[in-house]
């Protein structure tokens, strides 16, 4: 296992830094504004692995995902998991992601918890079916996949339907407006759907793949076509 004296000289030797155990302080803040998109060689990093520090006290707007590989509580658990919570870009990032490698219904108990003590403290009295509930609707947690791309496959059978299958414009200013409002809020549950892995909605897997960015929006209008032709109205 590395320590620390090892990943500073390996750190120096990649960036051109001259970091010792007697500069621990600047070697971290090094880090950081590589992490962060600050620094001013431009030389920037994608990826950290850490064990204690970092998980609190910097932001980093374009951090977008948390692996964790230990259990975290309370206090700990919030300011780890609120790196991700930084926005730069809402259509990049609409919010951040917590991916948990060890015990991660136990670790999703730990951070209702917290969230009781610390978010949402309504919730405090509530069962764990019962927070896990209100956090999402409060838009503490996101929503599970295939409630998020229902939402966006029923945007775009209404967007279909207006423009006669993406075939002409709307005839009035009015129905403009809303095809404006529609691709808007299409646009923003695509980069929603893009935080997700892969998932089932309808029997079917869907999700969006950075090999194959169009294919989300595929599944969503194919699906959305097959909602419309279902629709008590067709």
């Amino acid at each position: 296992m590395m320590d620390l004296h090892e990943a500073m000289t390996a750190y120096n030797r990649e960036f051109g830094t001259s970091f010792g155990l007697d500069d621990v302080s600047g070697y971290t803040q090094d880090v950081t504004s590589r992490l962060n998109k600050t620094a001013a060689d431009k030389k920037f990093l994608d990826l950290v692995i850490v064990v204690d520090q970092l998980l609190t006290g910097f932001d980093a707007p374009e951090l977008n995902t948390l692996y964790v590989d230990r259990t975290l509580q309370k206090a700990g658990l919030i300011q780890a998991y609120s790196r991700t919570n930084r926005i730069a870009d809402m259509q990049e990032k609409p919010w951040g992601r917590v991916v948990n490698y060890r015990w991660p219904v136990q670790n999703e108990k730990l951070m209702n918890q917290a969230l009781a003590i610390y978010a949402n403290k309504d919730s405090a009295i509530l069962s764990e079916e019962e927070q896990q509930a209100k956090n999402i609707k409060d838009g503490i947690v996101a929503k599970p996949f295939p409630e998020v791309f229902a939402e966006v496959k029923e945007t775009v059978a209404k967007l279909l339907e207006m423009t006669s299958e993406f075939q002409q414009l709307p005839p009035s200013e009015k129905q403009r407006e809303r095809m404006l409002e529609l691709l808007r809020a299409i646009n923003a549950g695509m980069a929603k759907l893009k935080q997700y892995d892969p998932g089932r909605s309808s029997g079917e897997i869907a999700g969006f793949d950075y090999d194959r960015p169009d294919e989300l929006i595929g599944q969503a209008r194919h699906d959305g076509r097959a909602g419309k032709s279902c629709s008590p109205r067709s």
